[in-house]
């Protein structure tokens, strides 16, 4: 059985794709849960009256990330090759 699946499938390209998949799948997760730390972080220094520029960086970055993997997505879905 596996020898059929070798002729048909090309065992390289999977292996790649699942790796691109597990690093844009981790790298956006991330990227949103620092984004979202960094709303907390913001929210809790407006509260005590602290600045809030890394926090501010960190919500900025992490939507960037967020939208950056998003158009990445919509450019790939729609270039067909």
């Amino acid at each position: 059985m596996l020898a059929l699946a070798a002729q048909v499938v090309k065992w390289s390209a999977l292996g790649e794709e699942a790796i691109v998949a597990l690093i844009g799948g981790v790298g956006v997760v991330s990227a949103f849960g620092i984004m979202l730390v960094g709303l907390d972080n913001r929210a809790r220094a407006r509260r005590t009256g602290a600045a809030t520029v890394t926090a501010n960086a960190m919500v900025v970055g992490g939507a960037l990330v967020c939208l950056a993997a998003l158009v990445v997505g919509f450019i790939a879905m729609t270039h067909k090759s």
